[in-house]
């Protein structure tokens, strides 16, 4: 067993020294466990495939992807505006503004990552503009993509419910 382990790790750390990517250094380490346990090599397309029909793995890169086509598509810019147009004539209205279209991005991305990257440029840009420091806009569209994680369909959520 413990030849085994230090086989797996030393094909690993050679990759990784050798300049592979994470993903192929992954990818040879898996393999050399395959060969010194003795097992198949037809494993591995088997559980490639399983791998890929397993429904929170393929969650995860479709929000991503659910993510980059929002803000290419300018929707963001669209829901910043919405926002805007709702509470940005109250009192801290922008910053209002830039949590609210959070909670909005947040139910379509599914991700706090994809949250804070697709709506925070275009959400800092009009925050400084209407007299907000980079340094507060920053906080504010940060804090506000944490929502990202508690609003269904997220990624925990998803990933909380396959295990339960």
């Amino acid at each position: 067993m413990t030849n085994l382990m230090f086989g797996i790790g030393g094909v690993w750390l050679v990759s990784i020294l050798a300049g592979l990517p994470l993903f192929a250094a992954m990818g040879l380490a898996a393999l050399a466990f395959v060969s010194l346990a003795g097992l198949s090599p037809s494993i591995v397309p088997q559980k490639m495939a399983q791998a890929m029909n397993s429904f929170p793995i393929v969650a995860a890169p479709l929000f991503i992807l659910m993510g980059n086509l929002l803000s290419a598509s300018r929707i963001t810019d669209r829901i910043v505006r919405f926002a805007t147009a709702i509470t940005g004539s109250l009192r801290g209205g922008y910053a209002q503004a830039s949590i609210l279209s959070s909670l909005i991005f947040a139910g379509m991305a599914g991700s706090a990552v994809a949250d804070a990257a697709g709506t925070g440029a275009v959400e800092i840009r009009a925050m400084k503009r209407a007299g907000y420091r980079a340094e507060t806009a920053a906080a504010i569209n940060a804090s506000a993509a944490t929502i990202g994680a508690i609003v269904p369909p997220s990624l925990p959520i998803v990933i909380f419910g396959v295990t339960s």
